[in-house]
């Protein structure tokens, strides 16, 4: 009977204990944390925002959370955190007594890259058309914006902007220093300032046209000489050349030839007549032309008149130690006159005067009016000195 309750005994209790394992509630399993990011960017910048997520898939509710950075808690306890800097990253999942901590995640935001402004043009003319670059390295889409010192450009009929390009069709009061800036699309990322851009407008150089002689009426088969002069940077451009308002063609006028900034008439004519002018054109800006300088008005006459001799109490024949006078004259300016006896020269002078002749005067006179390359010969005169006294004269004039 004592063995039989002994039993009994032992199985109650061990049917108590099997009871109370089976209530008792099995230890909380945590996932793994894995931190994740709400953009998918490759190139990450601080100005954005940038939240990281501690997601633990299939986990237990009512979690706590904690993060790091470089080892360092932060003291955050949400399920998300906002960061504004890099790093490695880890979150740790909590419940009870039991914990899970994530791998960590290297986080890196960037400095919004400077744009640099680039262009070929660090100068240009009133009229020209100039473009501006903004450039970025990172190749991502950008909007971009330019400024004139603080005023910001706007397209218009003087500036365009398409993409990064900044085009002007210049005028003076676009002189000065332009910097760019980009906005990221869709980001709220904006770049620093691009360094300034310094550009100078020039106005078109003025012209001078000159004739490289002190007369502007010529006669047939003289030379005339134009010059077309820019004050500075001369060896830049070229000319263009113009007769009452037409282009002069090249290689039209075998008399013309249009060499550096002059334009030369070998022989000129009657059909050369006319107003001139010029103007500038740039070598190595085609586009870019100076407006015409002042017109010249050129007279070629028909046909060249010889000089004219005026003799001064004009005998024949004169007498030894008699005086003899004459002048050579020809029309228009710039002329020097030369005497010749036969063909010997005798003076370089409007006026020949023999104060006293004698028999070796007697001879052929004839003067030359030059100026340049160009001469014209008077028509010659005879001069008789006899060996006479001249009281001889006298008494001849006496006795009529």
């Amino acid at each position: 009977m004592e063995r039989f309750k002994i039993f009994l005994l032992t199985v109650a209790v061990s049917v108590q204990v099997k009871s109370q394992d089976s209530t008792t509630e099995p230890p909380v399993q945590i996932p793994k944390p894995q931190i994740t990011l709400n953009v998918a960017h490759k190139v990450l910048y601080k100005t954005e925002r940038v939240t990281l997520s501690c997601e633990v898939t299939g986990g237990p509710p009512g979690l706590q959370y904690d993060w790091y950075k470089n080892s360092e808690d932060l003291g955050e306890h949400q399920h998300n955190i906002t960061a504004s800097d890099s790093g490695k990253y880890e979150c740790k999942a909590t419940k009870g007594a039991m914990s899970e901590k994530s791998d960590s995640y290297t986080l890196t935001l960037e400095d919004p890259p400077q744009p640099q402004v680039r262009s070929d043009w660090t100068e240009a003319f009133h009229g020209e058309k100039v473009s501006l670059q903004c450039v970025i390295q990172a190749s991502e889409n950008w909007n971009y914006m330019w400024f004139k010192g603080q005023n910001k450009i706007v397209s218009n009929d003087e500036t365009n902007i398409q993409g990064n390009t900044l085009t002007l069709s210049v005028q003076s009061s676009h002189d000065g220093e332009y910097v760019c800036q980009a906005e990221l699309q869709g980001r709220k990322v904006t770049t620093s300032m691009s360094t300034p851009y310094s550009l100078t407008v020039r106005e078109l150089p003025q012209l001078k046209l000159s004739v490289e002689s002190q007369w502007k009426t010529f006669y047939p088969t003289e030379k005339v000489t134009l010059k077309c002069s820019v004050k500075e940077d001369s060896d830049k451009w070229g000319y263009e050349w113009f007769r009452n308002g037409a282009p002069l063609p090249k290689d039209k006028d075998k008399d013309i030839s249009l060499p550096g900034n002059t334009l030369s008439i070998s022989s000129a004519k009657a059909v050369h007549s006319g107003q001139y002018t010029c103007r500038g054109r740039h070598l190595k800006r085609t586009p870019v032309t100076t407006g015409q300088a002042e017109a010249v008005q050129l007279h070629v006459n028909d046909n060249t008149p010889k000089p004219t001799i005026t003799k001064h109490k004009w005998f024949e024949p004169f007498y030894s130690n008699e005086r003899i006078q004459f002048n050579c004259n020809m029309p228009g300016d710039g002329w020097e006159y030369h005497w010749h006896k036969d063909t010997n020269p005798r003076i370089t002078n409007p006026e020949l005067t023999i104060d006293s002749v004698s028999v070796t005067d007697t001879g052929v006179y004839h003067c030359k009016a030059q100026r340049g390359d160009f001469s014209v010969n008077s028509e010659t005169l005879q001069v008789t000195v006899k060996g006479e006294s001249i009281i001889y004269r006298f008494i001849i004039i006496s006795m009529m």
